[in-house]
């Protein structure tokens, strides 16, 4: 139907019946195929325009699904791909520095699915820094773990940094012509925040945040509990997820 009133729009109603299902999903999954094949022709045209090769056999078209970097991309947002993700359910407790940084290295990699990750790591963080030394003792052997150095609190903190990456949510992809959702949240432990949107009637999130204090913002002569709220929000709006 056409609406005078407002943008011309084009609109038929029909009543789909349990054997009509078929016919309109195959009609469905058509319309997204043309929308897929204009937007790769865009691609490839801009190849072209560059002066860009893409070889044939690294190449794959028309999947639900594809894996890249370390995720899985679909139409349903990004999530982690299972595959990496594996590797953590069978992480051992590291025995070494060496061990923990490379750990610390692979989670921070999917730290955007973990809400709170830097406060998290920082107990992690800061025994190799008190162990680790700088950069050029890195050279030497590493430092072994002791028990006495590895505590309740950083075997809480690698474990649940575990069941967080092993059960990390499937991000929803950012929707611009929605309101955003955005939340916050600081101690001296940390600031925090996540990006999210009500898509389909369903709050999703679309990306977590967080980092540690710098030197002068845990002094708490200069940041109180109220201050530091407003830093997370500043933080947040303007340098994490300022685009």
């Amino acid at each position: 139907r056409a609406r005078s009133d407002e943008t011309p729009v084009t609109q038929r109603y029909r009543r789909v019946s349990p054997s009509d299902y078929e016919a309109v999903k195959d009609h469905i999954n058509q319309l997204l195929s043309a929308q897929h094949l204009q937007r790769l022709d865009v691609v490839l045209a801009r190849l072209k325009q560059e002066r860009l090769k893409a070889k044939l056999s690294k190449c794959t078209f028309f999947q639900p699904e594809v894996r890249y970097l370390g995720h899985i991309i679909s139409a349903n947002g990004v999530a982690t791909d299972p595959s990496k993700i594996e590797a953590v359910a069978k992480w051992q407790p590291p025995q070494t520095v060496s061990e923990l940084r490379s750990f610390l290295g692979f989670a921070s990699y999917y730290r955007r699915f973990v809400e709170g990750f830097a406060t998290l790591a920082a107990p992690l963080h800061r025994l190799i820094a008190e162990l680790g030394g700088t950069k050029s003792r890195r050279v030497q052997r590493s430092p072994q773990l002791s028990p006495e150095h590895w505590k309740e609190e950083l075997k809480d903190c690698f474990e649940t940094l575990k069941t967080k990456l092993t059960n990390a949510p499937v991000l929803a992809y950012a929707d611009f012509s929605l309101p955003f959702i955005l939340e916050v949240d600081a101690s001296y432990g940390g600031l925090g925040a996540v990006l999210s949107q009500e898509q389909n009637g369903k709050v999703r999130p679309i990306a977590y945040a967080s980092r540690g204090l710098k030197p002068t913002e845990r002094n708490m002569a200069n940041y109180s509990s109220m201050k530091l709220e407003f830093l997370a929000l500043k933080w947040a709006m303007t340098e994490k997820f300022r685009e």
